[in-house]
C-alpha cells in the first residue's frame, strides 16, 4: 500500500526498557533509573502487575512550572549516564523541564543502522566517510558516526544542545573528529551549497516548529521542500544519496512527507518508511513514538 510504515521494533536492554505504558503516561526504565512521563497517545490503563514498580519510580514528570519533576533523590537533576556499548555511546540523561531526557532511547535502531552503513562504505573503499547531523540535538548520532569512522559535522541553533553534545562526546571517546557548529540548519546548508560541500551520509530530525541562532522562524510544514532539496544539493555527487530523516510529534501524514522527498530525490530512489516503535516489556506489544525516512 502506497505510503505504509513498516516497523522498527526498539526490545528492551540493559540501556532502556519500556516497562509499562497506560493512563497517559510512559514507565521506562533510562540506565538504572525508572522514570515515569506523559504520552497523550497513551489511551488505556496501566499493567496491574506493574503496580508497585509505576508507584516505586525514582523520577515522574508532572508539568508545574516550579517543580516539574518528582524526584526520589535531588541528585537526579544533574543526570546520570546511560551506555550503549554495542555503539559506542555513552550519553548523559537529565529531568529537563520539557519533558525529555536529554536524548531519544528510540533512536537506537537508526545509531546502528548508520554503524553498519558506515562500515559498508569504508569497506568500499571510502577511507573518512563524511556524516552531517543537522537539527543534531545532544550528539548521540555525531558520536556513533564518529567513532564508526566518520569525519562528522554537527549542526544545530541551540548553545546549550551543542554543549551537551560535547559532554556526551568527551563521555563516549575523547578527540573523536566532530566539528560541532551552532548556526541555523537552512543558512549553513545554503554555504555548503555554494561551496560545493558534499557528504555520503546526512541525517535529520526537524522541528516542527524553531528558531534560528538569530530567531529565525522555522515552521515544518512551510520549509519541509526547500529543506530537503537543499539536503540533496549536498549529497554525495554520482551515488544515490544516503538520508535518514526522523520525525516525532507532527501532524503530517507519513506518505505526504515522503512524496516531498521522493520530488527531491533522483528518480527512481528507493525509499524506505518505518514506524518507530518501543516494544513494552508487559505486553509485549509496540507503542508508536514516530516515524523516519530512509533512502
Amino acid at each position: 500500500m502506497s505510503g505504509a510504515c513498516d516497523v522498527q521494533l526498539i526490545h528492551g536492554s540493559p540501556s532502556y526498557t519500556l516497562l509499562d505504558t497506560g493512563n497517559g503516561e510512559r514507565l521506562e526504565r533510562v540506565g538504572t533509573i525508572t522514570v515515569r512521563r506523559p504520552d497523550p497517545n497513551v489511551l488505556w490503563p496501566i499493567t496491574d502487575s506493574y503496580k508497585a514498580q509505576w508507584q516505586g519510580a525514582q523520577a515522574r514528570y508532572l508539568g508545574d512550572k516550579e517543580q516539574p519533576w518528582i524526584l526520589e533523590d535531588q541528585a537526579l537533576l544533574e543526570g546520570w549516564n546511560v551506555s550503549y556499548p554495542e555503539v559506542k555511546l555513552v550519553v548523559h540523561a537529565r529531568p529537563t523541564p520539557f519533558r525529555h531526557l536529554g536524548y531519544f532511547p528510540e533512536q537506537y535502531e537508526n545509531w546502528c543502522w548508520l554503524r553498519d552503513e558506515l562500515t559498508t562504505l569504508i569497506s568500499q573503499g571510502v577511507k573518512k566517510p563524511r556524516v552531517l547531523n543537522l537539527f543534531g540535538y545532544t550528539g548521540a548520532a555525531s558520536i556513533v558516526a564518529a567513532q564508526a569512522g566518520a569525519e562528522v559535522v554537527h549542526v544545530d541553533a541551540s548553545k546549550p544542545a551543542i554543549a551537551a553534545a560535547r559532554r556526551n562526546s568527551e563521555l563516549s571517546g575523547k578527540d573523536l573528529p566532530v566539528r560541532w557548529i551552532v548556526e541555523d540548519a537552512m543558512k549553513f546548508l545554503a554555504r555548503e551549497e555554494r561551496r560545493g560541500s558534499t557528504y555520503d551520509i546526512i541525517l535529520l530530525d526537524p522541528p516542527v516548529f524553531g528558531r534560528g541562532t538569530k530567531g529565525e522562524i522555522w515552521r515544518l510544514e512551510q520549509g519541509l521542500s526547500e529543506l530537503l532539496r537543499a539536503v540533496v544539493a549536498v549529497s554525495a555527487k554520482g551515488k544515490v544519496p544516503k538520508i535518514l530523516l526522523n520525525f516525532y510529534a507532527t501532524q503530517l501524514y507519513p506518505g505526504s512527507v515522503k512524496r516531498v522527498l521522493q520530488d527531491q530525490l533522483p528518480e527512481g530512489t528507493p525509499i524506505s518508511l518505518l514506524s518507530v516503535e518501543l516494544e513494552e516489556e508487559s505486553r509485549k506489544v509496540g507503542l508508536q513514538t514516530g516515524f523516519i525516512l530512509r533512502t
